[in-house]
């Protein structure tokens, strides 16, 4: 798990599986697999019961950084018991006096915990309040040059650290409004300590006020943050992302993450030098692409998913997959236009010319930020419906394997004999579309690899995201045809996602059915 590409809850819960199919065929695990499961950050709270359970059945005493772990796990879900049992551990181990520097970070990490776990607003503050009466601030000089945290005016018990954890917590509590969540970061640090804020309480500030709907606030208070000087690291980057585009600012967006964002290229000039280029990860890319979808730019959406990897040696994720299959249904709402209409029937054209693709990188950056700052005109993606390009995008993906590609070859149990009236899009059509898309000739690469190995393991959410354009579109047979794909994938569908497909199937089209493969017919 702490080794694959994009890691998430999911392979959390897919650890706890494994671990527990080892258990059953009594399979030795080593103690240091639990401790590299541990540190883990997606390390969930299941993740943490069980590697608990079984670390205490193998006899493996657990040292301050497994406490630790178990701290931030619990503290993270909201288990304030739990917390501060583990957080009463931590401090009760004991320490050389050359390792006083040691344990006084410990401890502090510590606290930091336990201000996240509170339950509230006024909890957290009021414990933050009592670690700043407790704080000490007797000189402290190790014996001996330490590799942990000096704490150059003593062990104290509160820091920035603990002031931003109790403004976390506010701004998760939807009970505080954006005036008082603003007040708190403003006039909070005196009551603290003397300590200025960081990106990352500068962050804390702008996802809240992004959770409250704030989208001009959240922009201003990042436009503070970046003439701050203060170091931006990824998560500020992709708030200041999500605050750009949701304030209507989509082209600023692309020039910010071009400004920030690690590049492909092997040479940096002298400006990137200035600052320490930052990694750009499919999370920043979902959270930009999520954005995007909200402020109704599928178009975007589409560019960025095909410059990600040339400019941002970025990968698509499930996650990313699931975003970009809900953004192709937007273009069969906003196309029902002047522009969108005439986008669709020049794709009949005969005498039509593509433009040109961009031939260089910064020929490519400067079509994103140009097709950003205009308005939006349709969602023709790659000279066809958006729908029949992310369905194409979608085939290879889950198809994308040479033991796959049997798979194409079976038979929906349900087919159309007619298409809906409403098959493909809002805009009328000159003819009617096929009943059937047919399956891309190049689902593997050019080398019979797969084009997106990070998409071979999908979860039913990214299945329903299909079925949903699917049904959206009116494309009935597809629906079964998919519905055929996840049987041979072992794949369960959702309930509800099986009576959708089912409702699209008995509706404005008629169906034939044939053989399930499961004893018998079913109609459509």
């Amino acid at each position: 798990m702490t080794s694959i590409r994009h890691r998430s809850d999911q392979t959390g819960e897919n650890a706890v599986k494994i671990l527990r199919a080892m258990e059953a065929r009594q399979l030795q695990l080593w103690p240091r697999i639990c401790s590299a499961l541990l540190e883990d950050r997606y390390a969930a709270l299941q993740l943490t019961k069980y590697l608990r359970r079984r670390m205490t059945a193998l006899g493996v005493v657990p040292t301050a950084a497994h406490l630790e772990q178990y701290l931030r796990v619990y503290a993270a879900d909201g288990a304030i018991h739990d917390a501060e049992r583990y957080a009463a551990a931590i401090r009760r181990l004991g320490a050389q006096p050359e390792e006083a520097s040691a344990v006084a970070d410990r401890n502090n990490r510590a606290n930091t915990f336990l201000v996240r776990s509170q339950p509230d607003t006024a909890s957290a503050f009021e414990f933050l309040v009592g670690l700043t009466k407790k704080s000490t601030r007797q000189p402290f000089v190790p014996r001996r040059a330490s590799t942990h945290p000096r704490h150059l005016l003593g062990k104290r018990s509160v820091d920035v650290h603990d002031w931003t954890s109790a403004l976390s917590v506010a701004a998760h509590d939807t009970a505080v409004d954006a005036k008082n969540l603003i007040r708190l970061f403003t006039r909070a640090r005196p009551t603290t300590a003397e300590f200025r804020p960081t990106a990352v309480t500068h962050t804390v500030l702008i996802r809240g006020l992004l959770l409250r709907r704030e989208w001009e606030l959240a922009y201003v208070y990042w436009t503070k943050l970046v003439r701050s000087g203060l170091p931006v690291d990824e998560h500020a980057l992709a708030a200041g992302l999500q605050a750009t585009v949701l304030s209507l600012r989509p082209a600023e967006a692309f020039t910010l993450l071009e400004m920030y964002a690690a590049r492909t290229d092997t040479q940096l000039p002298s400006f990137y030098r200035l600052r320490q280029p930052l990694r750009v990860t499919a999370g920043t890319i979902n959270l930009f692409m999520t954005s995007l979808h909200d402020i109704l730019r599928p178009d975007l959406v589409f560019r960025l998913w095909d410059a990600m990897e040339k400019l941002y040696n970025v990968r698509p994720s499930p996650e990313t997959l699931r975003i970009m299959l809900d953004a192709a249904q937007l273009p069969h709402l906003l196309d029902d236009s002047i522009s969108g209409q005439i986008a669709h029937l020049a794709l009949k054209n005969p005498f039509r010319h593509d433009p040109p693709p961009p031939a260089s990188r910064g020929e490519l950056v400067a079509s994103l930020t140009a097709q950003a700052a205009a308005p939006y005109r349709s969602g023709i993606w790659h000279a066809l419906p958006a729908a029949e390009t992310a369905a194409h995008i979608f085939a290879q993906a889950v198809l994308g394997a040479p033991e796959r590609l049997p798979i194409a070859a079976l038979a929906p149990p349900a087919h159309a004999v007619r298409a809906h009236p409403e098959s493909g899009s809002a805009v009328p059509k000159l003819r009617p579309v096929p009943l059937m898309l047919p399956l891309p000739e190049d689902i593997l690469a050019s080398d019979g690899r797969a084009r997106f190995p990070e998409l071979l393991s999908l979860r039913e959410r990214e299945w329903a995201a299909y079925i949903r354009l699917l049904g959206m579109t009116r494309r009935a047979p597809e629906i079964a045809r998919a519905l055929v794909w996840m049987r041979a994938l072992k794949v369960q569908p959702r309930e509800k996602d099986t009576r959708g497909g089912a409702g699209v199937l008995g509706r404005g089209e008629r169906t034939a059915t044939a053989d399930c493969g499961d004893g018998g017919p079913r109609g459509g």
